[in-house]
């Protein structure tokens, strides 16, 4: 008696092979050093810690496991994704099994992945009757004849038809260059001065142009100024120095991070402050002062559009300027 209830017990644990869907994973040992790291609609491939392929996603993961050198997605209405971590550092898509319901997750079968939907397997769909003899109009058609029965308006716009494109992951995918400005938007913050006064000021016409001499080093040139609104006058103030204005021509460099939107800039200014004492000719003196404006930025890349939010620090001997920018360009 024991023996028929552990035979029944055996039985009622063993899965219902073939009457649910279920793929065959043949899986391998993962290369050293190798590793996958997940973003929100991402997969990243590592070695050694540093990033070395990405692999957009058409939606968010509800479950993702890697087995060996595979990872397996369960990716909702669109299906599961088989994809192998590739030793030459590249992220393969194995598979994309389309289902007739949305994958919420899956389990493993030894060597197999059986998908899941509202945690239960999903069945596999009634086989078709096949008829047992076709008819004519049921033939298939070889593709030449299929061809020549199109006109030749249809087989043009077929052949030109574009391909897939793959635009990248919009973090890691750098323009070669862009052109960048932030005119009438930049808005300054209270400053630190000693012994200057900066006036009612505005920025005009911030124009920045830059290159990637790698995907994260940048080298480029800005044209921009930063001019009163009122006349320098040593004579209506306390403090003793004024500040006149100033621009820049010169060169720069940004530093964009590989994994996130933010960017790092340092570019050097050239300051004309007003003192209280004239020359021969009763002219104002004024003196020439270096200094840097360091600059820190989120940007978003959005195709050839380029969109983001700058904060700025102009640095001198006598004074410490903040300031917020609105930036808008373009990529190329």
């Amino acid at each position: 008696m024991t023996f028929w209830w552990m035979l029944c017990a055996l039985l009622a644990a063993a899965p219902t092979v073939g009457k649910h869907e279920s793929y065959q994973l043949k899986s391998g040992p993962l290369a050293p050093g190798l590793g996958l790291a997940r973003e929100s609609r991402a997969l990243v491939l590592t070695r050694d810690g540093a990033p070395v392929d990405r692999l957009a996603l058409p939606a968010k993961p509800r479950q993702a496991k890697r087995k060996d050198d595979l990872a397996v997605l369960a990716l909702g209405v669109h299906g599961l994704w088989i994809i192998r971590l590739d030793p030459k550092g590249k992220l393969a898509v194995l598979a994309r099994h389309r289902l007739p319901r949305p994958v919420d997750g899956f389990s493993f079968e030894g060597d197999r992945v059986v998908p899941t939907s509202a945690g239960e397997p999903i069945q596999k769909p009634p086989r078709p009757i096949q008829p047992t003899r076709p008819t004519h109009d049921q033939d298939v058609w070889p593709v030449a004849e299929r061809l020549l029965a199109l006109s030749p308006g249809v087989r043009t716009r077929m052949k030109t038809w574009p391909g897939p494109e793959d635009l990248g992951p919009p973090v890691s995918a750098r323009p070669s260059a862009y052109l960048e400005s932030s005119y009438l938007l930049t808005y300054f913050l209270p400053a630190w001065t000693r012994d200057l006064d900066i006036g009612s000021r505005t920025e005009l016409m911030v124009l920045r142009t830059g290159f990637h001499l790698t995907p994260n080093h940048v080298i480029g040139i800005g044209l921009w100024g930063s001019f009163r609104y009122d006349s320098p006058d040593p004579a209506l103030t306390d403090k003793g120095y004024m500040l006149g204005d100033y621009h820049v021509t010169f060169p720069f460099y940004r530093y964009s991070m590989p994994t996130r939107r933010l960017e790092f800039q340092v570019e050097p200014l050239r300051v004309e402050l007003v003192d209280g004492d004239t020359d021969d000719w009763g002219e104002y003196v004024y003196h020439t002062t270096w200094g840097v404006r360091l600059s820190a930025a989120w940007v978003k890349r959005a195709g050839p559009l380029r969109l983001g939010l700058e904060g700025r620090v102009d640095l001198l001997t006598r004074l410490i300027l903040p300031s917020v920018s609105l930036i808008f360009g373009l990529n190329f």
